[in-house]
């Protein structure tokens, strides 16, 4: 088990084919099965998600994206007829703002066997080679009977300080809180989708838009989000935008 002071090496974020676009994953990186051998790994990617309903069905885009994790295999992890190279991998997808009646809630979803005629029966790892694990917070995530969605709901809660969360983690859940988790937690407070889309929308409502944009502005500026995703956020035109972060940085 990982404690305070270990750390996951993660894998370059970014994955382009020519046939098939760019995919930008919010973390990925690889594990190692405890007490398995070097071919039992599992590549994982983790997406954070500021809403469950973006406008078409998550569990459809994890789906995708685990395919992109086995195809991304080629070339590096096997070539050729080598198939039985092939990584098993996971998509885990977060979701923080979720509907009372969907929050504090895990589903998985992943390959099975059925055997319509015979007797035989394949070796599960030969095809249980991708999980898509949905993870929706909430309202009731807080108080969740599960440690997973408890933790997150915490620490991604837009209600409690930076140092409210240190101490869920120290005292509920006996994490070592060293130097480097305290600035990532902090970071969490201040980058965490929900919390800033929040505040941005706030900020021009309130007639605040400079300094709403500010924000978003700095995390263009930071390789944090794109300016299309930031455009998105600030409810604006993606050229109107980029014309005034021009000027913002000039």
């Amino acid at each position: 088990m990982l404690n305070g002071s270990d750390r996951i090496e993660g894998m370059p974020t970014e994955d382009i084919s020519v046939r098939e676009g760019t995919i930008r994953y919010d973390i990925r990186f690889l594990t190692r099965v405890p007490g398995g051998d070097d071919r039992m790994e599992i590549i994982v990617n983790v997406e954070v998600q500021n809403r469950d309903t973006p406008g078409y069905p998550i569990p459809k885009r994890g789906i995708y994206y685990g395919s992109r994790l086995i195809s991304a295999q080629r070339g590096t992890v096997f070539k050729d007829q080598e198939y039985d190279r092939i990584k098993k991998v996971a998509s885990i997808w977060i979701c923080e703002d979720t509907a009372l009646e969907r929050s504090d809630a895990i589903n998985e979803y992943r390959f099975v066997e059925t055997c319509k005629r015979g007797e035989y029966r394949e070796a599960e790892e030969n095809y249980d080679l991708m999980r898509i694990v949905v993870m929706r917070l909430g309202q009731e995530g807080e108080q969740s009977g599960d440690d997973a969605i408890r933790l997150l709901s915490k620490v991604f809660s837009t209600e409690k300080s930076a140092e409210e969360k240190k101490a869920v983690l120290s005292d509920e859940f006996h994490i070592e809180v060293i130097e480097e988790i305290s600035r990532e937690v902090s970071q969490v407070c201040n980058l965490s989708a929900g919390i800033y889309d929040k505040g941005v929308q706030e900020g021009i409502q309130e007639g605040k838009r400079e300094g709403a944009l500010e924000v978003l502005f700095g995390l263009v500026k930071d390789n944090l989000l794109s300016i299309a995703d930031a455009a998105k956020r600030a409810n604006i035109e993606c050229s109107v935008f980029e014309k005034e972060y021009m000027a913002y940085i000039k």
